[in-house]
C-alpha cells in the first residue's frame, strides 16, 4: 500500500524528502545525497509539497 504501482520509493519517503527541501532548508542536493535519491527524485517531491 506505500508503494503505489509502478513506483520505486514509498510514499513515506517521497513525503520525507519533499519535508526536508521544504521545512528543514535542506537543498535538493544535499537531501537526495542523505536520503539516497535522484534529484529529480526530490525536486518532484518537493514540489509535490509545495502544493499541499
Amino acid at each position: 500500500r506505500q508503494v503505489p504501482a509502478g513506483a520505486r520509493i514509498t510514499e513515506r519517503l517521497r513525503s520525507a524528502a519533499g519535508r526536508r527541501v521544504r521545512d528543514a532548508g535542506s537543498t535538493v542536493v544535499q537531501a537526495s545525497r542523505d536520503l539516497g535519491l535522484s534529484w529529480p527524485t526530490v525536486m518532484d517531491a518537493f514540489r509535490a509539497a509545495g502544493q499541499r
